[in-house]
């Protein structure tokens, strides 16, 4: 076990925890990329070219799905919270 952990951490595999750049100052990359994903979701990540290091391949629509949602989340929010105000 302690050989295979060994390999682990060596080649590709180890640059899985790399994150590029574009998903660190994404808004919405707490949402999208969430610690429940196994290895941060690598398995979308991947790129023979570019290794890890990429956005989700699914990047586009989450961005414009969330986007979407936050007008039904915040609305009601910021109704209720005026409301309470006076």
């Amino acid at each position: 076990m302690a050989e295979y952990l060994a390999e682990m951490s060596k080649g590709e595999v180890a640059k899985v925890s790399e994150i590029s750049k574009e998903c660190l100052e994404c808004r919405w990359y707490k949402v999208c990329r969430p610690t429940t994903l196994p290895w941060d979701g690598a398995e979308m990540r991947y790129k023979r070219s570019t290794g890890f290091s990429n956005k989700l391949v699914f990047c586009h629509a989450y961005q414009e799905m969330f986007s979407a949602m936050e007008k039904y989340v915040e609305d009601p929010i910021r109704t209720a919270a005026r409301s309470f105000a006076g």
